[in-house]
């Protein structure tokens, strides 16, 4: 029984075993070189009389299963001398050897690993060792792997010939689904140029179809996730250091300090500029345990290789249906690549027995979204809300003639102090259907009009608005000392008087107020 001579890995057996146990030699294949994904296409047989003499002579590259193992799998020399085996209708040798046993050893070139395999993948990193991955270079997420696959063993079938990684990160195993109890791993590629990693892209993409050569390490029954690669994310910098060139960046293939993120909790977020204006990605989560600290939710909600830029905790909000208080965290990443990652995370390990499952109110579903905002967005560096009177109201495009009436609306007209919660015992106004990423001033500057007091204002946490929508919307409670005060508030939002209404309104909804609610008696 032959197989090509391309395989992998070269079982040697004596020729009385013609018909060996294939199942038990896989086993045994597997076994000696740590790698479950190794299947009977990737062995090559011969059948030859090998003694322990030649063991140490002829072959030293050659170790036989029963010896003592050697630290690290053996590779073969390119030029391997086999005894031939004798022809079937010969006499057996007088003597056999000593320890005739099943011979294996992995067939390789000297520098790059598994460059013999017939469907082409030859991780060329995978010859030496591939730091963690970078956020200066192109990134791609792939997953779904099988969750006993360690990093080595994923990244030695994962690139194809030609292309460089210039890292890799493997995720924790985490289960694939609430109906699937299998877990499956992902991993994190860096490369140093555009091409590299659309070509590694389109490699996976056409490999892991039915019959490809990454079929065997995708977990069973399910397909690849596969997301096309980010661009490198800017070098973040104080001020007063120079920012490096881009032709520094891709012209180094590794980092001499690989950058560790095995340990989320101590991992802080990137700073960024303060006139940075891009495109924030924010995730929001929310139904979380209120006892949880700053430090937990950074290290069990994000992944350890996705990075972001800022976590803030929000005020504890009270569950619909009953007393029951909650937490909501909005988390904002720099890509939707990061975002996407850690929201398929948290879905992922929000299901029984996973590792967000314990920090979830009782009886409550996680909320997770991701909403585009800006990074001017005003949120205190704690995570909570910032008071009325160190917000500023962020000036509208279109509010162009009184801008110093509009500041004066915005502040209650009795005191500078944040508001209270909005009491039972005032006159009060519910709204909703309003923008989850906006801030209370920036609603009461839009939705209270110039020479109404307000009492006090209750925003709610983000929630699903719904129906065929699932956005995440939020609403709010305003109270008034008088009746008159709800009423002309009530009325200024219906109508839009100033324009305000619409612009904190979720766009393709409409805002929804409702009557004034009396004070309940006491």
């Amino acid at each position: 029984m032959t197989t090509s001579t391309k395989s992998p890995v070269l079982v040697i057996l004596p020729p009385t075993h013609k018909c060996p146990d294939l199942e038990r030699v896989l086993k045994l294949a597997r076994k000696a070189f740590d790698d479950v994904a190794l299947n009977i296409l990737d062995l090559n047989f011969r059948f030859a009389w090998v003694s322990d003499d030649e063991l140490q002579t002829e072959n030293p590259a050659l170790h036989a299963i029963g010896s003592p193992p050697a630290a690290q799998p053996v590779v073969l020399p390119a030029q391997t001398r086999v005894v031939p085996a004798p022809a079937l209708d010969s006499p057996l040798p007088p003597k056999p050897p000593a320890r005739p046993a099943a011979i294996i050893a992995k067939v390789a070139a000297p520098v790059t690993v598994l460059a013999a395999l017939p469907n082409g993948s030859a991780a060329s990193a995978t010859a030496t060792v591939v730091p963690d991955a970078r956020d200066c270079d192109w990134k791609l997420v792939v997953g779904n792997f099988i969750g006993t696959l360690s990093r080595d063993e994923i990244l030695a079938h994962i690139a194809p010939k030609g292309v460089t990684l210039t890292g890799a990160t493997a995720l924790p195993p985490s289960r694939l689904g609430k109906e699937r109890p299998e877990t499956v791993r992902s991993i994190k590629l860096t490369f140093a140029s555009k091409a590299h990693a659309f070509a590694c892209y389109d490699w996976i993409k056409k490999e892991s179809k039915d019959g490809g050569a990454l079929r065997k390490i995708i977990t069973p029954k399910g397909k690849i996730g596969l997301n096309e690669p980010s661009a490198p994310r800017k070098a973040r910098t104080r001020s007063s250091s120079p920012t490096p060139s881009s032709s520094s960046t891709s012209a180094a293939p590794a980092v001499t300090t690989p950058i560790s993120l095995a340990q989320p909790v101590t991992r802080p977020p990137a700073p960024t500029s303060s006139g940075d204006k891009s495109t924030r990605y924010r995730l929001t989560v929310g139904n979380l345990l209120p006892t949880l600290s700053k430090s937990q939710l950074s290290s069990l909600l994000i992944p350890p290789s996705v990075s972001f830029i800022d976590l803030s905790v929000q005020p504890l909000v009270q569950l619909s249906d009953r007393p029951d208080k909650c937490l909501y965290v909005w988390i904002d990443f720099a890509t939707q690549g990061d975002a996407q990652a850690a929201h398929d995370w948290v879905r992922a390990e929000s299901g029984k027995g996973g590792r967000i499952a314990n920090l979830l109110v009782p009886k409550a579903k996680v909320v997770a979204d991701i909403r585009k905002v800006k990074s001017s967005a005003a949120v205190s560096s704690s995570g909570s809300t910032v008071p009325l009177a160190a917000q500023k109201p962020t000036p509208s495009k279109t509010a162009n003639t009184t801008p110093k009436a509009t500041a004066t609306s915005s502040v209650p007209a009795t005191t500078d102090d944040p508001l209270p919660e909005a009491s039972p015992n005032n006159y009060r106004l519910h709204v909703s259907n309003l923008k989850p990423d906006l801030e209370l001033a920036q609603f009461v500057s839009s939705l209270v009009p110039r020479g109404v007091k307000l009492a006090g204002a209750s925003l709610f946490a983000p929630r699903p608005m719904g129906g065929s929508r699932r956005e995440l919307v939020r609403s709010l409670k305003f109270a008034f000392v008088t009746e008159s005060d709800a009423k002309k508030c009530q009325q200024w939002i219906k109508l839009d008087s100033g324009g305000g209404a619409s612009k904190v309104v979720l766009p393709g909804a409409k805002i929804v107020v409702g009557n004034p609610m009396d004070p309940m008696a006491a």
